[in-house]
């Protein structure tokens, strides 16, 4: 077939091709397709998409992982401490566990920061993750960097540990409640001694913080009195021997009297600390300065069994006794009384009368 053939027969097709055809009666017109509202977005979003950086090959050709939005890679030597920090850190096996997870798996949550002067940085919560990093000889750890103020800031050191960590200290919570609740009534700018919120609400600051954290009001104002405690009876609240009920009876002793009742009841343990002794001893306190000796005198007199006593109401008696006779006389008169009631009785026990020992 030659070149000419060819030519003309693809001609003759493209001119079939554009005519217009005709449509069948019996299929229906297509309706239009509504247009779909979403479309802008999601060509934004595939957009934005392919506009992210691929992947970059480092100098070994290994592909290195994108940062991820908002975190940034600082060495741990430039992490500083929160000063204020109330929770204790990892030491002994649980920061060897910790040390090896990191070497293996690397910080998987960022360490929150907030900058300081000199290009240094401030922990706010994973002081633990910057203490791993430093044993396990991390060149960079993931952060995130926030500027808040110094209340801010506290906010963030007590949430974050209250929220997270299990088994807390008696004195973890104690100091961590105070620090929360005095920077809320500082943003809540009121005086303190009306521990009042004023964000949106006329609730007491510790019963917003009783509403966060689960704890009642009063909870946490025991727990705040352990601020109050010498470090001494401190421990003892943390190692279990002192109840937090009859650890915030004794804050309120002073510095000295809180040290005897230590010396006392702990180093020399010469007897139990409960909360009826703690009571005593918080309103003895009130009356005279609370000494070694004196602390032994008050538990030896609690110690002691009471005295059969019985005790009659004057308004029952008032009809057998005169008037006139003290409390004293009023007792002879009524141990006359019984004594001549006991020999008339035992007379009539044994038939004699009255008249024949006479």
């Amino acid at each position: 077939m030659s070149d000419n053939h060819l030519k003309d027969m693809f001609s003759r097709m493209v001119t079939e091709a554009s005519k217009p055809q005709p449509i069948p009666a019996s299929i229906p017109k297509a309706e239009p397709e509504p247009i779909n509202q979403a479309e802008p977005a999601v060509s934004a979003a595939v957009t934005e998409i392919a506009s992210l950086p691929l992947p970059q090959e480092n100098d070994t050709g290994e592909k290195k992982e994108n940062t991820a939005p908002g975190i940034l890679h600082l060495s741990p030597e430039l992490l500083d401490k929160y000063p204020a920090n109330p929770f204790r850190e990892y030491t002994g096996s649980q920061l060897e566990q910790l040390v090896e997870s990191i070497r293996e798996h690397g910080v998987l949550s960022p360490v929150v920061v907030r900058p300081k002067a000199g290009g240094r940085y401030e922990i706010l919560a994973g002081h633990n993750r910057r203490n791993t990093a430093l044993q396990a000889e991390l060149d960079e750890v993931p952060c995130i960097v926030k500027e808040v103020d110094d209340d801010e800031a506290a906010l963030i050191v007590t949430e974050s540990n209250l929220n997270q960590r299990e088994n807390l200290l008696p004195s973890e919570k104690a100091f961590a409640y105070k620090m929360q609740m005095d920077a809320m009534k500082r943003q809540a700018g009121r005086p303190s001694k009306n521990n009042v919120s004023q964000v949106g609400t006329q609730k007491r600051s510790d019963q917003i913080l009783a509403d966060e954290i689960g704890e009642s009001r009063n909870q946490i104002q025991r727990y705040i009195r352990l601020t109050y405690l010498v470090d001494e009876l401190l421990s003892m609240a943390d190692a279990g021997a002192l109840a937090l009920v009859a650890a915030e009876q004794v804050s309120y002793l002073g510095r000295g009297e809180q040290l005897a009742v230590y010396q006392y009841f702990f180093a020399e343990k010469k007897a139990p600390l409960d909360i009826t002794t703690a009571t005593l001893l918080r309103e003895r306190s009130g009356e005279v300065e609370l000494t070694y000796p004196l602390i032994d005198e008050l538990v030896q007199k609690k110690q002691k069994p009471p005295k059969d006593s019985v005790k009659l109401k004057l308004s029952r008696i008032r009809k057998y006794v005169p008037e006139g006779l003290s409390k004293r006389e009023i007792e002879k008169h009524i141990i006359t009384a019984l004594d001549f009631y006991r020999n008339h009785a035992q007379n009539n026990e044994e038939g004699i009368e009255p008249h024949e020992q006479e």
